[in-house]
């Protein structure tokens, strides 16, 4: 048959990094030493936005407005990877920056660019939570130029449309439903701290829910270790192993998350218990911008 050509093979490279394919950095890697093209290199760059982890979320977001030398046809085409639908969970708490941008973009940036930044960002999301996001960003800024504020409607209709379909249709209080609320509560960074009689301990959780599984990372001090976990509702329950004079200790957290904040107790192995509290990271800012 007709052999693959590139575009194709870079279409594959990005649905295999949004569904986080095993392969797909190995894919991406071998696809970008093959098509090493002007084409080829912009490609690389739009894949890179369809990985399926905070830190790349993170990174691509920053960049966008930090790296003045990026072609902005480059920034353009990783918009719709950054928003995969699949991902809504990790760009929600990016929803909020890239409104508050709206007035640096529209200085800044090329017309048309605007229309798609506007139309990725609210079209990877589905939920109320995004709707409400919208709502409160309209809502504080009442001055808001005409121009602005109705492409921010005009872009936000069909998540309209969509929370009002599920809210009429979809099967009431499932826990598909409340375990897709959980994990867009909780995925990302968190700066979390405990609370015991030699002062306060802190780190960071770096936290992955799919379904009713919770997965990551506890950064601390003394090195990062693994975790492993449950969602049910709005409450989350993950533990991970420590050292402790020498010996494996467990700890478990169980917490109630609410918006950007999570509290709870932190238990050491059936021994002691103490205070948990931990607040999400805030995603990178957008360049400071004079809304109304």
């Amino acid at each position: 048959g007709e052999p693959v050509r590139d575009p194709t093979r870079w279409s594959v490279v990005d649905r295999l990094l949004i569904l986080d394919d095993a392969d797909a950095s190995g894919a991406l890697e071998r696809q970008a030493a093959r098509d090493t093209t002007p084409d080829g290199r912009r490609r690389a760059f739009v894949a890179g936005a369809a990985r399926k982890n905070p830190t790349a979320k993170a990174e691509y977001f920053h960049r966008w407005f930090a790296d003045r030398s990026l072609n902005e046809d480059w920034a353009s085409g990783s918009l719709s990877a950054f928003n995969a639908l699949e991902h809504q969970a990790l760009t929600l708490p990016y929803l909020r920056p890239a409104l508050d941008s709206l007035p640096y973009l529209k200085a800044n940036r090329r017309i048309f660019f605007l229309g798609s930044w506007l139309g990725s960002f609210l079209s990877g999301q589905t939920s109320a939570a995004a709707l409400a996001v919208v709502h409160r960003f309209l809502a504080e800024h009442p001055r808001l130029p005409m121009d602005l504020r109705q492409k921010v409607l005009q872009n936000a209709d069909e998540l309209e449309r969509t929370v009002r379909i599920r809210a009429r249709w979809g099967p009431p209080h499932t826990t598909e439903r409340q375990t897709s609320v959980a994990a867009q509560s909780i995925a990302g960074d968190w700066d979390a701290s405990y609370n015991t009689p030699g002062g306060v301990r802190t780190f960071t959780l770096i936290l992955k829910a799919e379904g009713e599984q919770l997965s990551g990372t506890v950064k601390r001090e003394a090195g990062d270790v693994p975790l492993s976990g449950t969602i049910k509702g709005d409450t989350v329950e993950f533990r991970y192993s420590i050292m402790y004079n020498g010996n494996s200790l467990e700890l478990t957290i169980t917490a109630r998350v609410s918006g950007d904040t999570m509290k709870g107790t932190v238990d050491f192995g059936g021994v002691a218990q103490y205070e948990f509290m931990a607040t999400r990271a805030r995603p990178p800012r957008a360049p400071d911008a004079a809304l109304p």
